[in-house]
């Protein structure tokens, strides 16, 4: 009832999106949006795993194939970065202390070992290495300074440019993933609008 009542205030927008992308790239551009369209009440949801969106809702979600009824909102792309005060060891990633996410089964994002092995070397977790659970802690493990992570782009392009991160390697291409855009059901007006500053904002 209090979904239903809130719907009747004004357009409602809920998105689902998992943690990486929805604090590190999709919530430091959410003001351009609801500049524009002040009238529209968006809620959004984070999780590790990413549901199917029930009618009504928008999922920006990683997968390895398109799904039935959706867009590519940005192919796969990733590069190593580590803080500028990190002090290990690179030699390619082999010596480097690495951080880990620990993704759920069937996430289909690239890991180290895929990392390694389109370079086309073998490298195994070593003990003492850091796993984590979520994309914003992977994150904050590197700009302390504990170690190399994965860094998808554009997540972690403001970090980049501002220099708290650095590339160790030369970007990195998945193969076909990527995050995508999935609307259920009827699209509404405000369905339409996000979806179009979605598009302008990659």
């Amino acid at each position: 009832l209090a979904e239903v009542a809130a719907m009747g205030r004004a357009p409602v927008l809920r998105v689902l999106t998992d943690f990486g992308l929805a604090g590190q790239w999709l919530l430091p551009r959410l003001a351009g949006f609801r500049a524009l369209h002040p009238a529209v009440e968006t809620q959004i949801t984070a999780a590790q795993v990413v549901p199917d969106p029930r009618p009504g809702e928008i999922a920006i979600r990683f997968s390895c194939a398109a799904p039935p009824e959706g867009w590519l909102l940005m192919p796969e792309r990733v590069v190593p970065v580590a803080s500028p005060t990190w002090r290990g060891d690179w030699r390619g990633g082999l010596g480097a202390s690495l951080l880990h996410l620990e993704a759920p089964a069937g996430a289909g994002w690239m890991t180290w070992a895929d990392w390694f092995a389109a370079q086309g070397m073998a490298r195994g977790r070593r003990a003492g290495e850091l796993h984590l659970n979520t994309y914003d802690l992977i994150l904050q493990a590197a700009l302390a300074g504990q170690g190399v992570a994965l860094g998808w782009l554009p997540l972690v392009e403001t970090h980049l440019r501002a220099g708290t991160l650095v590339a160790l390697a030369p970007e990195l291409r998945g193969a076909g993933g990527g995050y995508w855009v999935e609307i259920a059901g009827p699209q509404t007006a405000a369905h339409r609008a996000f979806a179009l500053w979605l598009a302008q904002e990659c």
